[in-house]
């Protein structure tokens, strides 16, 4: 399986924390780490997710073809786990128990609700899950911009590269001779996974860099001290003061 499980966002869908693990619907925006404490399942799932696809294990059949996900084993309960690799996050997606032959198996019951469309994540997941990562943004800009932007002063010409709240991989370059001009680079796809940065989250981190630049005066950049962008970048610059 491509890529490690261990490098994967541990997310629980809202409908698996209500109707399966009996927590109120606002846990969909707590972290794993909080959630941990309520659950034994949480807890086997934040600390192995990182064994869920690995080699020699088998995904759950009756989910097959279409989803393919990995069964989490908890004493006689078992968890359907799957890999949202466009989004970098690995989702606890069901709870059940099992019982061999029974209507009650935890693998028909996962069988049950992705026939009725309720076993993948919904909008509203993913919009709980871009809420989440919000906070851990804010204290990078805070803390890792100021880094970036130091190196960058104290070394012109030099590209230097780092990833802001774990998430977004920038790029960053101060050249001296040009009118002391600071050049950032910006992946618009979040890390790991293929998910776009939200268009304010780009604004956020340019403006960190940027600070002295209103946003509708920032210039957008086509190369970065002469080499070219990569494909998913946008950059911007300005006057550094």
């Amino acid at each position: 399986m491509e890529g490690h499980s261990g490098d994967f966002i541990p997310r629980i869908t809202r409908r698996c924390l209500t109707d399966d693990l009996g927590l109120p619907a606002d846990s969909v925006d707590l972290l794993i780490d909080d959630l941990a404490n309520a659950s034994d399942v949480i807890a086997a799932f934040r600390d192995r997710r990182a064994e869920m696809g690995s080699p020699g294990q088998e995904p759950i059949r009756s989910l097959l073809p279409d989803v393919v996900a990995f069964s989490l084993h908890v004493g006689r309960r078992r968890g359907a786990t799957w890999h949202h690799r466009e989004a970098g996050v690995i989702w606890l997606l069901a709870v059940g128990y099992h019982r061999e032959g029974h209507v009650d198996d935890a693998y028909a019951y996962f069988a049950r609700l992705k026939a009725a469309g309720r076993l993948l994540p919904d909008r509203d997941d993913m919009l709980a899950f871009v809420r989440s990562q919000a906070p851990t943004l804010a204290r990078s800009l805070l803390t890792d911009v100021p880094g970036l932007v130091a190196a960058a002063r104290e070394s012109p010409g030099v590209i230097h590269s780092g990833v802001i709240g774990g998430r977004i991989r920038v790029r960053v370059v101060f050249d001296a001779a040009d009118s002391a001009m600071l050049t950032v680079a910006i992946s618009q796809r979040l890390f790991p996974g293929e998910m776009s940065v939200p268009a304010d989250w780009l604004v956020r981190v340019a403006a960190a860099f940027l600070p002295d630049t209103p946003p509708e005066r920032l210039s957008i950049a086509f190369d970065l001290a002469g080499q070219e962008l990569q494909p998913d970048e946008v950059a911007f610059c300005d006057f550094a003061a």
